[in-house]
């Protein structure tokens, strides 16, 4: 028996490996599985670096990530499993917290008693008539020895109130991830409302957060990483709802959308014959320690070969965005295409790379690949609602051959029954018998050769 899914990550190098040692054990779809690893990668690098684009423009590492998958995916479990050390690091520096809460309550219990003492000095000197200048100053240097409890910062915040959140990120340099299970959980608790300050967050912007109930504060130098969640129905009325709001605003043209290929019906058990120690895992979990605990900060640059091609990738998204050529329609997204290449590229880099040597060319050619991909998801996700049913149906015809070519060359086929498209196809075109139709049109069209095995209907791609 082979392993459940061949299809290969578009990582490159170590986080590759990872990624395909994830698959293995949890068998979700390889596209759900980068897409974590991209935000795990993300949330431990931020907090040291930066990526210069070209010489004096410079940006967080930060990304914002939204996969969309049917309930049984386990996207749950993946995140779990990637987010391991981070998840670990967390909990070991809340215990950390509360020894330091106790020891500080200790000191400042006595802290609280020398200042009562020297009250009682003062009133028992006014009292006699004495001066009180010496105990006056005494006085004043005790109170600039208040001990101070700092707060532990928090790195992941799961299902956070948007309070919760800016009041993490609150003060100078802060990091964190957030991370919502479920989509509802984002628009529900208000978060979707709250787009336009995730917009300048993501920017790395300083932003002033003014509240109602009490004071006002300043965020200033933030990092965060986005990881949402979604399953289809969910994702289609939150953009349904929310359609003209936050693309208005920008927030997705940041987000990398991923809707991956199910692997439902393929997770069949599988066993190596050799033993797997993870090893791949284990150095992944090193790494998320040693960069979250990492002080010095890093400017990440290109090569000057990786500096020429970035510069050609950005002239093709801005080429692409003119009336009436591909990226048109998505303006938002390409317009923020290119920045994203370079913050993926330094994610991959930095993670994987322990000093500040520049950003090889095949990073960044694997950063555009998996950027490609992201424009391709967002365009047939994003763009869905503002065409007429005929474009639409054209457009789904070209994305279900696109499915049907990406799964034959995943697993080496040379075609593909049509019962097993209408059995596994894409999830988003599932319901009200589409796929059915998007077959019948494909046959009508001859868009693929037909033959038959065994009096069964068999596309040759």
């Amino acid at each position: 028996m082979t392993p459940f899914n061949d299809r290969r990550s578009k990582l490159p190098g170590e986080l590759h490996s990872v990624a395909h040692e994830v698959a293995i054990i949890m068998q979700a779809a390889i596209e759900l599985i980068d897409a974590v690893i991209l935000a795990a990668s993300s949330t431990a690098v931020q907090a040291s670096c930066l990526v210069e684009r070209k010489p004096g423009l410079s940006s967080p590492v930060s990304l914002f990530l939204l996969t969309i998958c049917d309930p049984g995916e386990r996207k749950s479990a993946v995140q779990s499993l990637v987010f391991k050390a981070i998840s670990e690091l967390q909990r070991e520096r809340i215990r950390e917290g509360e020894v330091k809460k106790q020891q500080h309550s200790k000191e400042h219990m006595k802290w609280k008693e020398k200042s009562r003492r020297l009250r009682s000095e003062i009133n028992i000197a006014l009292k006699k008539g004495k001066d009180i200048d010496e105990i006056e100053m005494r006085q004043a240097a005790h109170m600039d020895e208040e001990p101070i409890l700092e707060a532990i910062p928090k790195i992941v915040f799961e299902d956070a109130t948007p309070e919760a959140l800016l009041s993490g990120l609150s003060g100078t340099d802060k990091s964190v991830a957030l991370i919502y299970d479920e989509l509802s959980s984002f628009v529900n608790g208000h978060m979707s409302r709250k787009t336009a300050i995730l917009n300048s967050i993501w920017s790395g912007k300083d932003t002033s957060v003014d509240r109602n109930t009490s004071p006002s504060f300043e965020i200033q130098n933030p990092r965060l990483t986005c990881l949402l969640q979604a399953q289809p129905a969910v994702f289609d009325k939150f953009l349904k709802a929310a359609n003209e709001e936050i693309r208005g605003n920008g927030f997705l043209s940041r987000v990398l959308l991923a809707y991956p290929i199910s692997t439902q019906g393929e997770r069949f058990n599988y066993y190596p014959n050799t033993d797997i120690r993870h090893l791949c895992l284990e150095w992944f979990y090193e790494r998320c320690r040693t960069l979250l605990g990492r002080k010095e900060q890093c400017v990440l640059r290109f090569s000057r070969e990786s500096q020429s091609r970035w510069i050609q990738i950005a002239d093709y998204y801005e080429a692409n965005i003119q009336e009436g050529r591909p990226f048109s329609k998505i303006r938002d997204f390409a317009s923020k295409a290119a920045e994203n290449v370079a913050r993926v590229a330094a994610v991959i880099h930095g993670f994987s790379v322990d000093d500040c040597e520049e950003i090889s060319v095949q990073n960044l050619e694997a950063a555009f690949e998996i950027m490609d991909w992201h424009r391709q998801q967002y365009q047939s996700l994003v763009l869905t609602s503002d065409l007429d049913p005929e474009t639409e149906f054209n457009n789904d015809l070209e994305f279900l051959v696109e499915w049907m070519r990406d799964v034959a060359a995943s697993k080496g086929w040379v075609g593909m029954y049509r019962s097993y498209v209408q059995q596994y196809g894409p999830n988003r075109l599932r319901g009200d018998g589409k796929i059915k139709k998007l077959l019948d049109a494909m046959e009508d069209l001859r868009w693929l050769n037909i033959e038959y095995h065994e009096r069964k209907k068999f596309f040759r791609l």
